[in-house]
């Protein structure tokens, strides 16, 4: 019996440091166990691809970004990219949504879909950090907006 107790009670705190190091870990590990990870080149080029059309219209010129992030989790993909004009020149932000004192970023929210991706949200230009709430409004992954 009393080698029963000894045991347990040694399977009892492996169990309590196996749980309290699983804590410690789990903040710096939980975008990878949702399966976040920066977007491979090609999702990249399919992502911009949809952002590209809005945003363009948005500014009433043709854009290519300068991308910050660009991750996907699961089905969902978060994009964090600033608008220039073709071949990384400056855009004349003048008579646009975006004249003034404004981010000059573009946020956009994608779900992949049978026929690729489609654009859930976006926001040009905004003055705060406006997909704060879109993890909620969306049900998209929270770690997918993480830096």
């Amino acid at each position: 019996m009393p080698t029963f107790g000894r045991t347990f009670g040694t399977r009892k705190k492996l169990a309590y440091c196996v749980a309290l190091a699983g804590a410690f870990m789990a903040p710096a590990s939980l975008a990878h166990a949702q399966g976040c990870v920066n977007a491979t080149r090609e999702a990249r080029a399919a992502i911009l691809d949809v952002v590209r059309a809005p945003v363009a219209a948005d500014l009433r010129t043709k854009v290519e970004f300068k991308v910050e992030r660009a991750r996907v989790c699961g089905s969902w993909s978060f994009v964090l990219a600033t608008p220039q004009s073709p071949g990384g020149g400056q855009i004349h932000w003048a008579g646009t949504p975006c004249e003034g004192d404004t981010s000059h970023l573009v946020g956009a929210l994608l779900r992949i879909e049978a026929r690729g991706w489609k654009l859930v949200d976006y926001a040009l230009c905004p003055s705060d950090v406006a997909w704060v709430d879109w993890p909620e409004k969306y049900k998209a992954p929270a770690a997918l907006f993480e830096e």
